[in-house]
């Protein structure tokens, strides 16, 4: 198996729940913005139901001459975000394919007005938007305001097997 059909099976399996989380949206909170300068729900939505095409498109090159511009759509409804999931699975399928060992090991470059930005084995770049997710960023941390439709209150568990804080007669004569 290939690099390339490794990444793909990834791919398929990670697809399904971005399917699935992709609909749950609420069609009537597609404008709610977490920030007044970050994204809509939408918009963030139809991001990540884009981007595994995009990214193989930027990887089908063997350099990219310009950084890319992210400007995100607004979905008109809910019912754009599944479809345009499949079809950035389709093409990235299409796009990675063919690739051999050799092709996903070779240098990709990101260039901006003819100064390397970035270089690295196509690989790599091909995975890194999956696997290089820091776990705490500035959205989770405007998350903590986060309204009560979207996330529900979280819950916290008690744990039974902790040990006990008081210090019993056996604690004292181990020290």
């Amino acid at each position: 198996m290939t690099i390339a059909q490794r990444f793909l099976a990834e791919l398929d399996h990670e697809s399904q729940a971005t399917r699935r989380v992709l609909g749950r949206v609420p069609q009537g909170h597609l404008s709610w913005r977490p920030h007044p300068k970050s994204w809509t729900l939408g918009q963030l939505a139809l991001h990540v139901a884009t981007v595994p095409g995009i990214v193989a498109d930027m990887a089908a090159m063997d350099t990219l001459l310009e950084r890319p511009a992210f400007v995100q759509a607004q979905p008109a409804s809910v019912a754009e975000l599944v479809p345009a999931l499949d079809a950035s699975i389709a093409q990235a399928k299409q796009k990675l394919g063919g690739f051999d060992d050799a092709a996903m090991n070779a240098t990709w470059r990101l260039m901006h007005h003819g100064k390397e930005l970035m270089a690295m084995p196509r690989a790599t770049f091909t995975l890194a938007p999956t696997s290089r997710i820091p776990p705490r960023t500035t959205v989770t941390r405007r998350m903590r305001r986060r309204p009560r439709w979207l996330f529900p209150p979280l819950r916290r568990q008690r744990r039974s097997n902790r040990p006990s804080r008081s210090r019993s007669p056996s604690w004292k004569l181990l020290h």
